[in-house]
């Protein structure tokens, strides 16, 4: 198990735009496929964002539109990322997309069965049913979909972290206490576990100094302090963080611990 910890002690040196390593960029080019149109998930202009945004149901149908998007428009999404971006995805060696596509099939086969057996006794209620199953499937493709196509990335300033359909954060690197690999965790109140809704078992926690608020569909919110993420190159995001971190001037001190 490795990672390291920022000297915070230091004082932050003014920042200077400065190349990529040749291995972040190769990563960089190489994983563009998985790199999103924007950002931000909302479909409307920043201005209405910010006069609607406190209401449940803009941040409703901003969800909804948002995951219609993503289940049926996904092929019409465009790269977004800078060159000074570093992206890291986090579906490609777990078999996600298989798994989705599994369950898709079942809720396919169930929701035709069920369908045909309840439409003897009461055809609303085998239509209200098949409506669940059809939502429940375009659900599940928004979020297979926006698992590809959303990865996580990190610029001079940030992590962008996005989880799918369920959860997007940004987190100032300079709030960033301890990145650990592969370290086995207690869940708790503080604890996120960001690689549940990818069907697999965290490789990074991610320690922070102070609490920040996570954001989930339908304007959902946590407040926390560490995150359990999954990424398909947990050494890479270490190198990418630690080079970030060298570039902006803050100490590192790599350490190592038995798994």
């Amino acid at each position: 198990m490795a990672g390291f910890n920022r000297d915070n002690g230091q004082p932050e040196q003014p920042f200077t735009q400065k190349p990529l390593p040749q291995a972040a960029i190769t990563y960089n080019f190489g994983a563009s496929f998985y790199t999103t149109h924007t950002m931000n998930v909302s479909p409307f202009s920043p201005k209405l964002n910010r006069a609607l945004s406190g209401t449940f149901l803009f941040r409703a149908l901003s969800s909804e539109l948002v995951m219609l998007r993503y289940a049926l428009f996904s092929w019409r999404l465009r790269p977004g990322y800078n060159s000074d971006q570093l992206i890291y995805s986090m579906h490609r060696k777990t078999g996600f997309a298989g798994l989705v596509v599994a369950v898709l099939f079942v809720c396919l086969l169930e929701g035709t069965l069920v369908h045909l057996l309840v439409m003897r006794y009461s055809p609303t209620l085998a239509t209200g049913l098949t409506l669940l199953t059809l939502y429940t499937m375009l659900f599940l493709m928004a979020h297979m979909n926006a698992v590809m196509h959303r990865p996580l990335l990190i610029d001079r300033q940030q992590i962008i972290l996005r989880v799918g359909m369920l959860w997007h954060a940004r987190i100032a690197l300079a709030n960033i206490r301890n990145v650990t690999l592969y370290q086995p965790f207690e869940p708790d109140k503080q604890t996120l576990n960001l690689a549940k809704p990818l069907l697999t078992a965290p490789n990074v926690l991610l320690e922070l100094h102070t609490p920040i608020l996570v954001e989930g569909m339908y304007g959902f919110q946590r407040m926390v302090k560490r995150l359990a993420l999954y990424v398909d190159e947990p050494n890479l995001l270490r190198f990418g963080l630690s080079d970030t971190f060298s570039d902006l001037g803050f100490g590192i001190a790599d350490h190592t611990t038995a798994r």
